[in-house]
């Protein structure tokens, strides 16, 4: 049985894509008794990819500052080769409808890098985890939503009078950075950043909210 925890998640991922846009028309979303195996080959075929020789460029903060170790940490593990890393160890994430994958990179004994995908029919969600001195500091979550669900093609479009099929090409992708410092969450950027101001009480609970899925992460790892 999935974990109740993490359909709250991930519910709570697919809330945050609409972001600050007017709700499209909704869509019946009876789609119960339509079969199919497009997850499989999306899943296969339009992965998100992880980052590679990226930076993480200032945009005018007044943190600029304090977050450019952070900044440096980040772009040093992720121009590291895979093959070049003292140890990898993928497990299975499980979670969602269409299950993921969990991968822990080690230099020297010390985890350094986690990089976990999790894969639905209405979407797919890549989060990587980046630590500074055995401490998270950066967390990136780039979120790729579906116009459709997967299975939803021209037949069953006609069927639920709908005006969309699945396409891939009108999915959107919404990228989350969060930035901490001593296990404490001081600032986020958002791609569907609204202009509101974050207050403590909101960075509070998206610290609580991201250590809470970090840590169920961690204790996978040691898992047999």
């Amino acid at each position: 049985m999935k974990r109740n925890i993490e359909k709250i998640f991930l519910g709570i991922i697919l809330i945050s894509l609409a972001g600050c846009e007017t709700k499209k028309q909704s869509v019946n979303k009876n789609f119960d008794n339509i079969n199919s195996n497009k997850t499989s080959i999306v899943k296969d075929s339009f992965k998100i990819a992880e980052s590679k020789n990226q930076n993480d460029n200032p945009v005018n903060e007044y943190l600029a500052e304090k977050l450019k170790p952070i900044r440096e940490n980040f772009k040093r593990l992720n121009s590291i080769d895979k093959g070049n890393w003292s140890s990898l160890v993928t497990k299975e994430l499980d979670g969602t409808n269409e299950g993921g994958e969990v991968t822990y990179y080690h230099w020297n004994n010390e985890l350094d890098k986690i990089v976990a995908k999790e894969y639905g029919e209405t979407f797919q969600v890549l989060t990587e985890y980046y630590f500074l001195n055995g401490k998270i500091s950066f967390v990136f979550q780039k979120a790729l939503k579906y116009n459709r669900p997967v299975y939803h093609d021209s037949i069953a479009m006609k069927e639920m009078n709908d005006n969309e099929a699945f396409d891939i090409t009108k999915s959107e992708i919404v990228e989350e950075r969060n930035y901490f410092d001593k296990e404490k969450l001081i600032h986020q950027l958002s791609s569907e950043d609204c202009g509101s101001p974050m207050t403590n009480e909101y960075l509070q609970a998206e610290q609580k909210r991201i250590l809470k899925k970090m840590n169920r992460i961690l204790k996978l790892e040691n898992e047999k």
